[in-house]
């Protein structure tokens, strides 16, 4: 019978004496078979018993939501080899803590697909004990970096996001090539970004081949200023969204003159048509754009510009993408129109890197999929006020569990 309640409360080498259930609390009194201890200074064990300690309560688990507690003394040994005093130390009970580490990771568990409010009901933790719970097991001189390389390369993603509160956005940095955030900056600032590429370690900065940003200028000079052997490459779903934020410009403009100039109300150009890819259009939307089109000049010309800049993406080659780009870019020059001119400018200031997007084709592609399970975990825990505890909350929901756990189990 001792042995089964040992092997369910998973306390090997100990001995249980007595066990009482007080409502919904189960006292369980235990104590160590073994009578000697190892010094944590010479590594030797002792026999010389000097005194025990006061009794201890320790929350041990939770069964059927009753509270498991243990109530135990601990002993103090004398080193009969280097003479000194300690105390002996348990496996599962952390140094100055009343939870041990079984508690510790049902609660990270639980707090990993539930809220705050959730956790505290089902295990009587308080927000507090959770947020230091959380900055315990993760911080960034804990992130294992041979973990993060993938045949001896690191690839990272750049990005920011909203938080949801007071128009605030973090920085994301994730590992594209195991898919999974490293590191969730609650500064969206240059400053921020280099700060964090600065402090990895050596051996990390050496094996980037690549860095994935947006267009933000402060991203790109973070990186080349921390990095600058990585190649960066200015994600292409970008460059196509800021194509269609210039097409809707100009659609503004035109619905300007149609309603302040020539006076022919308030009629919308429908910007979902000329946002919309060429070989996604479907029934008679084809038609309805030759009709916008012909109609307006200017959109016709912006459309097909962002239709040349798809068809760089599809080159087969750098140099055939290169030469594509630059025919583009001369040609919108030649416009008469200024918004075209303003357009080849970015281009041209963007070129070497929206080509190396043909060196190995990465984008941002993963590091948006991220920030939709971001948004997923925003909404399951109803929202967060404090941005720092919002990026430990979000590193618990999309990395493996065993890697916070690891950091659990006391050190002897």
């Amino acid at each position: 019978m001792n042995d089964g309640i040992i092997s369910l409360l998973k306390i090997p080498g100990f001995k249980v004496s007595d066990v009482q259930i007080d409502g919904e609390e189960i006292l369980i009194a235990a104590r160590k078979r073994s009578k000697t201890a190892r010094c944590p200074t010479c590594q030797k064990r002792s026999r010389r018993l000097k005194d025990y300690l006061r009794e201890r309560k320790v929350l041990h688990m939770i069964l059927s939501r009753q509270r498991v507690y243990l109530v135990f003394r601990k002993r103090r040994f004398v080193c009969f080899c280097c003479g000194k005093t300690f105390t002996e130390v348990f496996s599962f009970l952390p140094k100055r803590s009343n939870e041990s580490i079984f508690v510790k990771e049902d609660a990270l568990e639980k707090l990993s697909d539930s809220s705050f409010k959730k956790t505290k009901e089902r295990l009587g933790f308080s927000y507090g004990k959770l947020v230091t719970l959380l900055k315990k097991v993760f911080s960034l001189s804990a992130i294992d970096w041979q973990g993060q390389l993938v045949d001896g390369v690191l690839r990272l993603g750049i990005d920011e996001h909203h938080f949801g509160r007071k128009n605030k956005y973090l920085v994301t940095i994730a590992n594209l090539l195991t898919r999974r955030p490293i590191h969730i900056l609650t500064k969206c600032t240059k400053q921020a970004v280099k700060d964090f590429l600065l402090s990895l370690p050596q051996e990390a900065k050496q094996s980037i081949d690549e860095v994935v940003v947006d267009m933000r200028d402060s991203f790109i000079a973070a990186v080349r200023e921390a990095l600058p052997n990585a190649r960066i490459v200015i994600d292409h779903f970008h460059i196509i969204q800021d194509a269609n934020k210039r097409i809707n410009e100009a659609r503004k403009i035109e619905e300007d003159v149609e309603e302040k100039i020539k006076g022919n109300g308030p009629k919308k150009i429908p910007f979902k048509l000329f946002a919309k890819n060429k070989e996604d259009l479907k029934g008679e939307q084809p038609k309805l754009l030759r009709y916008y089109q012909h109609k307006y000049p200017s959109l016709a010309l912006f459309y097909a510009c962002k239709e040349r800049l798809r068809d760089m993406y599809r080159a087969g080659t750098k140099k055939e993408a290169e030469t594509l780009l630059t025919d583009l870019i001369k040609e919108m020059k030649k416009s008469e129109y200024p918004e075209l001119h303003l357009w080849a400018k970015t281009l041209t200031k963007y070129q070497p890197y929206i080509l190396n997007y043909f060196d190995n084709h990465s984008t941002n592609a993963v590091t948006e999929g991220l920030h939709r399970k971001f948004k997923l975990i925003q909404r399951q825990a109803f929202g967060f006020r404090n941005p720092e505890v919002y990026a430990y909350r979000i590193m618990l929901g999309c990395l493996p569990l065993y890697v916070f756990l690891s950091k659990l189990y006391p050190t002897t």
